[in-house]
């Protein structure tokens, strides 16, 4: 009952943060095929400057009341829930005028003078929204999960609409970014209106020690989401500062993660993780590594088909979601579709599980050090495509970095570290699955056509291949009946 309870949890955050990108792909797929790409590059550099500034303010705040307040009295959580919102308020305020300040410069050193006027009107967004970043963490303790993905997808539903409403009706850049803003402040109403519904009455003092201790627990993680924000950005700050608007809108478009992968890793990471970590305390090695290799067959099953299929369907896709003017993005989302074999695995997950958390500090910093350096060289010596290229490898040096010390925490070989041989056999039957299908491009058919045809024919081919080799097992025949469209292929292959 209570594992059914649990399990429920986790379907509705799943559901809610699922939706949440379905939203945000919504929103790239329409701005990016009404806007011009010279104001599309200049809106998303507006957001891009964001997501670089804010961790800097919010340093882990509001992740921190999964640590406090189950080991708080249910007074002291009203004082924590109160006292959280205004430091947050009060850092939203300061990052405000901190990118309201800065416009003048990032406009500059973009190369984009319309960038100045939109920043300062954007630098209201955050006195708002930051009040509000850590009401999905609040519900969540309050075991309100069910809440906390009503409200994720109600927000990303209200922005998704703010956004594209403006565009569709044929409004100006100005107006397209100032609807944030007025989103934000009916999500900071809302909140509030919850969060005193919530406190109700009672006597508010600050509590000076626990401010003192909630700071010095998220200073850490805070520092953790800044290296990852920073690491993940980095490139697209580089092609801002290079290259035009235009240019940088390409590459962003290109750049976009494909939805629901890194939620598919991370439910099977989520639910292995506990009993790794109970295996891992019992000196049990074996049940790590088994847990662990299970982790990433399960996982290779899905993702790397889905690497090889999107791969060669790259130029299709890009024209049936973004249309024709971005065709060039192509060649950046085939290189980042490199990562998804690296994606199999949570590396940082299975290091938090063994305790050795330190490490993903130290390897987050190494890799946003030699990602920095790789960028700089890489984007002078080949141009666009170098700071993609160098993103990529510095993320397969960092799953390196990363196995290494796995197998030096667990004191086993690099043979044990990661299920070579099963992953090499799954990837070799994807890729060749897809090297079939390629005689389909020499039919002059429209790019939805191409697509949907060549997937089609690859889920034939490739679920063939799992049986024809036996390596497929029942629970994993559920599996990809459960995350991949193939279950008529499994009839039909039944039937012969």
């Amino acid at each position: 009952m209570e594992r059914e309870y649990f399990s429920k949890k986790i379907l509705y955050l799943m559901i809610g943060n699922s939706i949440q990108s379905l939203f945000s792909l919504i929103t790239v797929i329409v701005l990016s095929r009404i806007l011009t790409k010279q104001d599309y590059g200049t809106y998303r550099q507006v957001w891009i400057f964001y997501s670089f500034l804010s961790p800097l303010f919010l340093v882990g705040i509001p992740t921190s009341l999964f640590y406090f307040m189950p080991r708080l009295s249910e007074d002291r959580k009203r004082i924590f829930l109160f006292q959280t919102t205004i430091v947050l308020f009060v850092a939203g305020l300061l990052c405000s005028i901190l990118f309201y300040a800065s416009a003048k410069y990032i406009s500059y050193y973009f190369k984009n003078p319309e960038l100045k006027s939109l920043i300062r009107i954007f630098s209201v967004y955050p006195i708002f929204i930051f009040p509000t970043a850590h009401l999905s963490y609040f519900l969540i303790t309050i075991n309100k999960h069910h809440i906390s993905s009503f409200v994720t997808i109600l927000f990303s539903f209200l922005l998704t609409i703010g956004l594209i409403t403006p565009a569709i009706l044929g409004y100006d850049l100005k107006t397209i970014v100032l609807t944030p803003v007025f989103v934000a402040v009916l999500q900071f109403l809302i909140s509030m209106i919850y969060y005193f519904n919530w406190i109700g009455k009672f006597s508010f003092y600050f509590d000076r020690s626990l401010i003192k201790n909630q700071i010095n627990f998220s200073l850490p993680v805070g520092f953790a989401n800044i290296l990852h924000t920073a690491s993940k950005q980095l490139d697209q700050i580089v092609i801002s500062f290079f290259f035009l608007p235009s240019q940088y809108a390409v590459y962003n478009v290109g750049a976009i993660e494909i939805p629901f992968i890194s939620i598919i890793t991370v439910s099977i990471m989520n639910a292995l993780s506990p009993v790794i970590s109970d295996h891992h305390n019992k000196g049990n090695i074996k049940g790590v590594k088994d847990l662990w290799f299970k982790c990433i067959r399960t996982t290779s099953l899905i993702i790397l088909p889905l690497f090889v299929i999107l791969f060669i369907n790259a130029k299709s896709l890009m024209i049936i979601l973004f249309s024709q003017k971005y065709v060039d993005s192509t060649i950046i989302f085939r290189i980042y579709l490199c990562l998804l074999p690296l994606r199999t695995a949570i590396y940082s997950m299975l290091l938090q599980s063994i305790g050795e958390v330190k490490v993903i500090t130290k390897g987050t910093t190494l890799f946003l050090i030699v990602n920095t350096f790789m960028i700089i060289i890489l984007v002078k010596i080949i141009g666009f495509v170098g700071p993609a290229i160098a993103t990529v490898i510095s993320y397969y040096l960092l799953g390196l970095y990363y196995l290494s010390e796995i197998k030096k925490s667990l004191k086993i070989d690099y043979a044990d570290v990661f299920p070579w041989k099963t992953f090499s056999h799954i990837l070799l039957i994807s890729v060749f699955s897809g090297i079939i299908t390629l005689p389909i491009f020499y039919f002059k058919f429209s790019p939805l056509t191409h697509f949907f045809t060549a997937g089609i024919i690859y889920m034939f081919i490739y679920i063939y291949l799992l049986r024809k080799f036996k390596i497929l097992v029942s629970d994993e025949v559920e599996l990809l009946k459960r995350y991949l469209p193939v279950n008529f292929v499994f009839k039909f292959l039944k039937s012969k």
